[in-house]
């Protein structure tokens, strides 16, 4: 009987632990598709216009003052300022193509491979 004793409380203490390993293992945590951020209270939804995925951001990257032309998100960190005002985040803008000169000499076939392309009539001074 004594031995069930002293075994009793370490089975319980191991299933505890499985239960909380278990329990981290599937509650990830959800982070701010902007800034990265532990998701908290209010979770807002937006969707991305070139992936068309839905991404959650938290209420401060909700309210921010600018969203990129391309996907429509907001933009914090890392994003271009184009001349005429508007702005492509981080990503967007390595796919961008906003040099007269280098689409000129892009090859077409690479058009259609993913390059975000902005009208250059758009741009100030056309």
């Amino acid at each position: 009987m004594r031995r069930e004793l002293r075994t009793f409380p370490a089975h319980l203490l191991l299933m505890v632990l499985a239960i909380l390993a278990a329990s981290r293992a599937f509650g990830e945590i959800e982070r701010c598709a902007i800034c990265g951020k532990e998701l908290l209270d209010k979770v807002y939804m937006v969707t991305d216009k070139v992936t068309e995925e839905k991404k959650h951001i938290c209420g401060a990257c909700a309210f921010l003052p600018n969203d990129c032309y391309l996907c429509s998100l907001p933009v914090k960190e890392g994003y271009v300022s184009l001349p005429d005002g508007r702005f492509l985040c981080a990503r967007d803008a390595t796919t961008a193509v906003i040099d007269e000169n280098a689409a000129e000499h892009w090859p077409p076939r690479q058009w259609r491979r993913g390059a975000h392309v902005l009208a250059i009539s758009e741009l100030p001074g056309r």
